[in-house]
């Protein structure tokens, strides 16, 4: 049976984190005197009691957790969070109905970046600041910041970690989960505050250069404006972001390692981080060349808007430094790709992911091979481990039930009357956690505010599926999750 005592304790210690993100987000609206102070305190009460009530409530709870206990928390965590997330905005009038409030925060802790929102530069300090917390929040992922701060230890740590932890491998840099996680957050926040650093150096003020920080390093895309990057209209901001969207899409427990041993040579002999380097860098190639040819761009804009663009598509940061859709239109077969690929795991990114993409490849290379040579054995290695039949199982499962999403959402949102050009856009963006759209109605320069309502409510629940790698929140939905056995 699923334990609710240890469910209530659980999810009230996750409230008392978000009290304390609404704390910090009053005392930035109380600096800059605005209206949205009590919007914030009334939501840090409510979130305070409510997480007391449900600590009390599950004060004499087993210490211990099942996997289903710890699939039923994460999926629990981020539908409660975003929820409660919703106060502040629905009690400034930032949105005027919960539907609305509700995309908008569960594209923060997913960080997928798309909005209803239109009027952004208009919007108090203290909302603007949520937004972005909600997405730097939401990058390591809440789980692994609650477990760094309220972490009780033991297998129940690991459990947790494993179900809300992205990508096909969960590396462990200390016996302790709680110390991996915070050893982990510890670099996050190093590279969160230079990218700031760099972001002011290159022209932006200290309030937006903090929260396009948080929004670059989370891989998520919110800005302080509706025209995003593009307000700024600066080259140095672009070479910033173009930098610090690279690194955060690589495998953060390698960068830990890199940083710790003082040696570059495990990057440069990574598998997945050579996949993403080479991805990056083929699809930026093609890019530039077509802007050069077909868009008479200048050599160095051209390089410069196809690294910013292409980068920012294959992290699912989602910025965009110019409208994409505008361009070479064939060459959009090739964004999409990055679009689903996505960069390493292990990264605050979404997608598939680059480790399942060169897992894929090197399987179907090794079928050929068997077909040709049917009693060799055959093995695919990744970085000198050998790739088991789970593996290639568990690969298989999880892209039949990726494509399975998209085609669901796809027909949805098209019995909706939206495009099924559109339709597919915006799945496989809220899917791959990407704000940038590219349809005809809905570009990466656009919101989706116009999408009729249940449809947003399609994409919340898509942009949920493609954060917790589909299976958390696809497990709780099978009769046989919730008996006995």
């Amino acid at each position: 049976m699923l334990d609710i005592k240890i469910l209530f304790r659980a999810i009230g210690s996750l409230f008392l984190v978000e009290t304390g993100m609404f704390l910090v987000c009053l005392i930035m609206s109380l600096c800059y005197h605005e209206t949205d102070t009590l919007a914030f305190l009334y939501s840090s009460l409510i979130a305070f009691v409510l997480g007391l009530t449900l600590k009390y409530a599950g004060r004499n709870s087993k210490n211990s957790l099942s996997k289903r206990d710890a699939f039923l928390i994460v999926t629990l965590t981020w539908i409660i969070f975003s929820l409660m997330g919703t106060l502040p905005l629905l009690l400034t009038g930032t949105c005027t109905n919960i539907s609305d409030a509700f995309l908008e925060n569960m594209s923060g802790f997913t960080t997928t970046g798309v909005t209803i929102l239109s009027n952004i530069d208009s919007l108090p300090h203290g909302i603007l600041f949520w937004r972005s917390l909600t997405q730097w929040i939401g990058g390591l992922g809440i789980i692994f910041f609650t477990i760094a701060i309220l972490s009780n230890g033991g297998e129940s740590n690991i459990r947790l970690f494993s179900a809300e932890a992205t990508g096909p491998t969960h590396e462990k840099l200390h016996p302790r989960i709680s110390t991996t996680a915070k050893w982990m957050i510890s670099l996050y926040f190093l590279l969160t505050t230079s990218c700031a650093i760099c972001l002011w150096i290159a022209g932006m003020n200290v309030f937006d250069s903090i929260n396009h920080a948080m929004s670059t390093t989370a891989t998520g895309g919110f800005s302080t404006h509706s025209e995003g990057i593009m307000f700024y209209h600066s080259s140095a901001i672009e070479y910033v972001e173009i930098v610090f969207m690279f690194f955060s899409g690589i495998n953060f427990p390698l960068m830990y390692l890199i940083l710790k041993r003082k040696s570059i040579k495990m990057l440069i002999k990574n598998n997945e981080f050579n996949f993403y380097l080479f991805t990056v860098l083929a699809v930026s190639a093609i890019a530039a060349i077509a802007l050069i040819l077909y868009s008479k761009y200048p050599i160095e804009k051209a390089i410069r808007a196809a690294l910013f663009n292409v980068i920012s598509v294959q992290t699912t940061t989602g910025f965009v430094s110019e409208n994409f859709s505008l361009w070479w239109r064939p060459f959009w077969i090739f964004l999409f790709f990055s679009m689903l690929s996505g960069s390493c795991a292990g990264s605050t990114s979404g997608g598939i992911k680059c480790i399942r993409m060169l897992t894929l490849v090197k399987t179907a290379i090794k079928h050929f091979r068997q077909m040709l040579h049917p009693n060799a054995l055959i093995l695919v290695r990744i970085d000198h481990n050998t790739v088991t039949e789970d593996s290639e199982r568990s690969l298989l499962a999880f892209l039949f039930w990726y494509i399975t999403l998209i085609s669901a959402g796809t027909f949805a949102l098209s019995a909706m009357n939206v495009s099924i050009f559109d339709s597919i856009n915006i799945i496989t963006s809220c899917i791959s956690n990407i704000g940038a759209i590219d349809g005809n109605i809905y570009s990466p320069v656009t919101n989706i505010s116009t999408l009729p309502t249940l449809s947003k409510w399609v994409c919340s629940f898509i942009m949920l599926a493609g954060r917790l790698e589909i299976f958390p929140i696809l497990l709780p939905l099978l009769p046989t999750f919730w008996k006995n056995n």
